[in-house]
């Protein structure tokens, strides 16, 4: 809870001090946004070409099942259905990174839309509603609070994976269960913030779009 409320009392404060140098609400919107798609490119991930050479090879899956075979039985089938937990984790990891670059990239591009019909807005000298500026000020919050967590997660991929490398053995299969559950929350993570950040961008270029018509 303290940790929530330091990261409000930053956003709040930080807005306040973007606000006092921004000249409309749209263009605090812009530098808020901004920061969030440069904050996106410092992602850490897990590229599919990354997990098969230097995870999948080196943790090595069917040494693990010749291991298991010494147990007994009963202990056998648990640690098969770990290894097998483990796999598909792996799996879902991978599928993931691919759908989170796929969003990034159309990011990026709703970004780059949205600053050239800010500038057309600014230049055809535009007077936002105050409702529109509502609608701004709010998303502008929601996604600075919501970067915040985000941004708090970058480098947490690469040390999880690492551990996992350094200690890819029979005794830490819970480990690598542990491990691979929090990289793939991660990047859920990073995935449900990115959705909203495009749907957001979406509406805020339709919105200057209105003025332009």
């Amino acid at each position: 809870m303290k940790k929530i409320l330091m990261l409000l009392a930053v956003v709040m404060l930080g807005i306040g001090l973007t606000g006092c140098f921004a000249t409309d609400e749209l263009s605090v919107f812009i530098r808020t946004a901004g920061n969030d798609v440069s904050t996106m490119e410092r992602y850490d991930g897990v590229p599919s070409d990354q997990l098969n050479e230097q995870v999948i090879n080196q943790l090595n899956f069917n040494q693990v099942s010749l291991l298991s075979l010494s147990v007994t039985l009963t202990d056998e089938m648990t640690n098969h259905e770990k290894i097998d937990y483990i796999i598909e984790l792996y799996q879902n990891i991978s599928a993931a990174h691919t759908q989170n670059t796929l969003i990034r990239s159309d990011i990026k591009t709703f970004w780059t839309t949205l600053q050239d019909n800010a500038t057309l807005f600014k230049d055809s000298e535009q007077v936002l509603s105050d409702v529109d500026k509502t609608t701004l000020t709010d998303y502008k919050v929601i996604l600075a609070i919501k970067g915040l967590e985000v941004k708090d997660t970058i480098g947490d991929i690469q040390e999880l994976l690492q551990e996992v490398k350094d200690n890819f053995d029979y005794e830490h299969l819970d480990l690598i269960i542990t491990n691979f559950e929090q990289i793939l929350a991660i990047q859920t993570l990073r995935y449900d913030f990115m959705v909203y950040l495009q749907n957001t961008l979406i509406d805020v270029n339709n919105l200057v779009l209105a003025y332009l018509a």
